[in-house]
């Protein structure tokens, strides 16, 4: 238990500075995340949204969604403690999933979700493999009617973190960054679970879709 306070401490003093660093770093870059702005306009008008993106791009998009009232999941670990302040720093609330054996880390993020109206699921991670879709955004969306909703983002000027299993991508300074926001995609309440491969695949489909999309819009757009 005392390395474990040791480390949230720790925690505590590392993520500000992380958080101040990528604000600094996030600031350089000519951005254009309008198409947030889809995702806004699905919530005005009633429908609740599972924001779902690859573990590669993840940390770009804590400054480029900002200003979003989203739920964001990690796991209860020291890099799980990082994020979750990270996520507070840029206005996010943090369901941390217990790794008590007795507690069901599904049960725990469907019970966390069901008064949020945006939640955000990395759908590879925590571990990989890469861009292998884990069945746990599916089911979410199909037992609470949440939307899921893929979003991606692209730049050009990047550093590939080639020896990491998700390929992390980030955007070097000054960098010119797009966020795109894919089509939604609606699951059916009840799924048999005979069904829910077939639905993820829909939803690895989708969102290699908005990293094609994320890409065009980077070339086609004006920011300079």
């Amino acid at each position: 238990m005392a390395g474990f306070g040791v480390k949230t401490a720790l925690a505590g003093l590392i993520a500000p500075v992380v958080s101040f660093a990528l604000r600094k770093w996030s600031g350089s870059w000519n951005s254009d995340a309008t198409e947030m702005e889809k995702i806004d306009q699905l919530i005005a008008n009633g429908e609740r949204v599972l924001i779902v993106f690859w573990h590669g791009k993840y940390f770009p998009l804590f400054a480029l969604a900002e200003g979003r009232d989203a739920l964001v999941f990690t796991s209860q670990s020291f890099r799980g403690e990082i994020i979750s302040r990270i996520c507070n720093s840029f206005g996010y609330e943090a369901g941390i999933i217990p790794e008590n054996r007795n507690v069901s880390g599904f049960a725990f993020v469907e019970d966390a979700l069901r008064r949020k109206k945006l939640g955000a699921i990395v759908v590879d991670g925590p571990l990989g493999p890469n861009h292998k879709v884990k069945s746990g955004a599916v089911k979410l969306a199909s037992s609470l009617g949440y939307l899921i909703v893929p979003i991606s983002m692209a730049c050009d000027s990047k550093r590939v973190m080639e020896k990491r299993w998700d390929k992390r991508e980030l955007p070097r300074w000054n960098a010119k960054v797009t966020l795109a926001v894919g089509e939604p995609l609606r699951i059916p309440a009840e799924l048999s679970a005979g069904d829910i491969g077939a639905w993820n695949k829909k939803v690895k489909d989708i969102l290699e879709a908005t990293d094609l999309r994320a890409e065009e819009r980077w070339r086609n757009n004006s920011i300079t």
